[in-house]
């Protein structure tokens, strides 16, 4: 993986990047690792842009994302169109 070389290709280090996942659990990395390499306006949206998995096993909605936490959680506006010279999709699992 590429990360830190792919967002300097795009990005300036004095530039404000809004840092999110999925989740939660991978932008924290993504985070440290821009930091460690001189970027200095870096922010991580915490929860992630859909948020946790519901883990109440006697919810209907047991094992989905419905909104519990994140950036739609919070009500934020939202849209699944995202400019791809403004995002990075370099990880796959």
């Amino acid at each position: 993986m590429h990360f830190v070389e792919d967002i300097l290709e795009r990005f300036k280090k004095e530039d404000k990047l809004i840092i999110m996942c999925r989740s939660g659990k991978r932008s924290p990395k993504a985070c440290e690792e821009l930091v460690k390499a001189g970027f200095e306006n870096i922010i991580e949206v915490a929860g992630g842009f859909e948020g946790a998995k519901v883990e109440d096993r006697d919810s209907i909605y047991y094992g989905y994302r419905r909104h519990i936490n994140g950036w739609q959680h919070d009500g934020l506006p939202y849209t699944y169109e995202i400019d791809p010279r403004l995002s990075y999709k370099g990880y796959k699992k």
